[in-house]
């Protein structure tokens, strides 16, 4: 998978020694498939996957008989244990206190993987930078695989985000990101994915942002001003997928009373943070499963493209950059059809395949022998004020016929 480690070796048993390689996309290829070994992936990158991604976009070349070696040397300056758990396969290390750790692409897009279907969601970093960072940061450590949408009501939100794993939800639950400024050009429509905050009655506003999310089900715009800066928004067709979601049990049981909604037989939040998936599959069975949410493709700009298909078929990811490279590429075009056109209008090509122009006041035509036409006809002149001929070269039918005749 991507951002695994495996070792490296070559055809033959037992041959790997101390080298190892970091897999930039999914390399499903490389692991054991009966007679074949396969490499061994031994751990993930955990924080600074844009280091990762920064090496795999060096220059290379052809060194002393090797191929893609970097242009620039990468030197690793050290490497050394910085924490340890007691269960790696269920409980990943301790989330970073330095929420600049990870510092997600301009924009990048997640597969979600549920129960119920596909869909895609891109992120735009100038949107949220403190949210879309963790969220790429969560996506990249797989804390959203095998997870539930333990609150769904129809006509309000979607909402997931915590960790099946109580132990891995608790490391978490207190790993608070800074707020973000309210954008007035991105709203909380429709399709759009938001980080959930607990709304402050001191401030007026929504703070202590972690893991969980929620993907507006219509538009929500009165959410804009208190706190809730969406981070991303589902792609094309993608939420027929996420209307599909259990939407049974209604609200959850905590916030009956919070907007009035019903029915109101969902979890409640000592099932979702401290009874996890064994809790919510005992008692809520029919919930949605998020099998997997994973990185598929990155950004260092975002994309020019329009989705027609999209929740509000907004140019969502259209920025300033592309308005200037648009702007900038129709004028270059301007110049050059101007210039074309200019010299179309100057020379004609002949039936030798070369190009002549001919002086309008009949001095030597390289096309004949005198030094004078003897006609006029054809010369298309330019006179001043004053009557007199301006020089310079205008364009002429151009025939040739047999030597001695006149063109």
């Amino acid at each position: 998978k991507k951002g695994t480690i495996a070792m490296a070796r070559t055809s033959a048993p037992n041959s790997a020694t101390s080298q190892f390689f970091i897999n930039t996309v999914d390399n499903g290829d490389l692991d054991y498939s009966g007679a074949n070994p396969g490499y061994a992936a031994f751990g993930k990158v955990l924080y600074g996957y844009n280091v990762v991604r920064s090496i795999e976009h060096e220059k290379t070349h052809s060194y002393k008989g090797f191929v893609d070696v970097p242009q620039t040397p990468q030197v690793i300056d050290a490497v050394y244990r910085t924490d340890t758990c007691a269960d790696p396969a269920n409980d990943p290390p301790p989330a970073s206190d330095d929420h600049g750790a990870v510092v997600a692409p301009d924009s990048f897009v997640v597969a979600v993987n549920t129960s119920v279907g596909s869909f895609e969601v891109e992120a735009t970093r100038s949107w949220a930078p403190h949210g879309v960072d963790r969220f790429y940061e969560l996506c990249i450590l797989g804390y959203y695989n095998d997870t539930r949408v333990y609150r769904m009501v129809d006509t309000w939100v979607a909402q997931f985000g915590v960790s099946g794993a109580p132990v891995v939800a608790a490391e978490w639950a207190d790993r608070h990101i800074s707020d973000d400024p309210i954008r007035a050009d991105v709203h909380n429509d429709e399709g759009y994915l938001t980080f959930s905050a607990a709304y402050n009655d001191k401030t007026g506003v929504a703070t202590n942002r972690t893991t969980e999310l929620f993907i507006n089900l219509e538009d929500h715009q009165e959410l804009d001003p208190l706190g809730f800066p969406p981070i991303g928004v589902v792609r094309g067709e993608g939420m027929a997928v996420v209307h599909r979601f259990f939407a049974g049990y209604g609200e959850m049981k905590d916030t009956c009373d919070l907007h009035g909604f019903t029915p109101c037989e969902g979890p409640n939040n000592t099932c979702v943070y401290d009874g996890g998936n064994p809790c919510l599959d005992h008692q809520f069975p029919n919930l949605t499963r998020i099998y997997s949410i994973s990185v598929v493709e990155e950004y260092a700009h975002q994309p020019f493209y329009w989705d027609p298909l999209s929740a509000n078929g907004s140019l969502a990811a259209f920025t300033g950059r592309d308005l200037l490279l648009v702007f900038c590429s129709l004028v270059l075009f301007a110049l050059v059809a101007m210039c074309l056109a200019r010299l179309h209008s100057q020379y004609r090509r002949n039936p030798k395949g070369k190009y002549t122009a001919f002086p309008a006041n009949g001095s030597a035509n390289p096309m004949h022998g005198s030094t004078e036409s003897d006609s006029d006809e054809g010369a298309l002149t330019d006179s001043d004020d004053d009557g007199k001929e301006e020089g310079g070269f205008e364009l002429t039918d151009v025939h040739v016929d047999p030597p001695g005749d006149d063109v």
